[in-house]
């Protein structure tokens, strides 16, 4: 299912929210900054700074290498 704005991302394909299938989501994104990427979001719990989720977004072309946390 894929929710949010009617033209984010993730509704044009070149975005998905992932988990690393182990749990280690700080090893995910280490590796995940190594490649090219438009976005990379670390969603993290507010109580306790653990990575939740990761939204990656990527582009053919126009990529702004974007990393942040957002708290949630």
């Amino acid at each position: 299912m894929i929710g949010g704005a009617r033209l984010s991302q993730h509704c044009m394909g070149q975005a998905a929210d992932i988990v690393a299938h182990n749990g280690d989501n700080i090893k995910l994104l280490s590796i995940l900054k190594k490649l090219p990427y438009d976005q990379l979001i670390a969603y993290r719990s507010k109580s306790t700074g653990e990575i939740k989720w990761i939204h990656v977004s990527y582009c053919q072309s126009g990529n702004r290498g974007l990393s942040f946390s957002k708290y949630v």
